[in-house]
């Protein structure tokens, strides 16, 4: 594995109007410093580098999707809870019920035509 850092500074010169020398001078930028830094390990040092650097990334990824995943969990308990506590306080009021005569939900009539409980 081989590793590089490179550095330069610049410096912009532009015409300086009240000086006569430097009226005529382009925009121009120049560089004034150059370092350039490199390295290289060995594979047995790269490879232990990345599998401390990826062991955390995974550890990272993992993370993220199990909270995204009992997050979600998380909001279906509470819409089932919901959806449940509202099923329980509704249960006794049955304002409408669409079902066939015959079922025992309307006994006025008997031929199997479907009648509503309330007209």
């Amino acid at each position: 594995m081989q590793a590089d850092k490179r550095l330069q500074l610049n410096i912009v010169v532009r015409p300086i109007s009240f000086l006569k020398n430097a009226q005529n001078l382009p925009d121009v930028i120049l560089p004034i410093f150059f370092a350039n830094e490199s390295v290289v390990i060995s594979d047995k040092d790269a490879n232990k580098f990345k599998s401390s650097v990826y062991f955390f990334l995974k550890l990272a990824t993992i993370l993220q999707w199990t909270l995204l995943g009992s997050g979600g969990g998380f909001i279906l308990l509470v819409i089932g809870a919901n959806l449940y506590k509202y099923h329980q306080d509704n249960k006794e009021e049955e304002p409408y019920s669409m079902g066939r005569t015959g079922t025992g939900t309307n006994d006025n009539d008997s031929d199997g035509e479907y009648v509503p409980l309330i007209n």
